[in-house]
């Protein structure tokens, strides 16, 4: 038989590959991978806007928060961490706004203003629709 299904055909052996000399640059291997350009690290003053909003979130912490001052500070510097990632930690965003809800939630208008940062607003959208591309690619049949 000169042909064979595609399903009664084995799988293609692993194969090794060496990449050097590049610097900066992305590589992505098998199927079904998502990539995205561009960096969402802020620059000039959309970085200083947002430096800005998470001074003023640490300022109600220190006058408002009381015995959670603490905690909370430690809350923000989690936050300030994930909305500076590249791409913005999405998972570590949204605990911080659950705990915020939970245990101080006069102080959670604020984290939801630096949420706003129209670049943190657009990392979370666009990792909104990777994870519902990826649902809908799994449910296929």
């Amino acid at each position: 038989m000169p042909w064979k299904r595609k399903r009664d055909q084995l799988p293609p052996l692993p194969q090794s590959v060496s990449i050097s000399g590049i610097r900066n640059s992305q590589v992505a291997v098998g199927t079904g991978n998502y990539t995205v350009q561009g960096s969402y690290i802020e620059s000039g003053a959309a970085a200083a806007q947002l430096e800005q909003s998470l001074a003023t979130v640490r300022c109600l912490v220190q006058a408002q928060a009381g015995s959670q001052a603490q905690p909370a500070l430690s809350q923000i510097d989690m936050l300030d961490r994930a909305v500076k990632d590249d791409p913005p930690d999405v998972t570590a965003i949204v605990r911080v706004r659950d705990w915020f809800g939970r245990h101080l939630p006069l102080i959670l208008p604020a984290v939801l203003d630096v949420l706003a940062h129209p670049t943190i607003d657009t990392a979370i959208q666009a990792a909104g629709q990777v994870a519902q591309s990826e649902a809908a690619r799994r449910s296929e049949p």
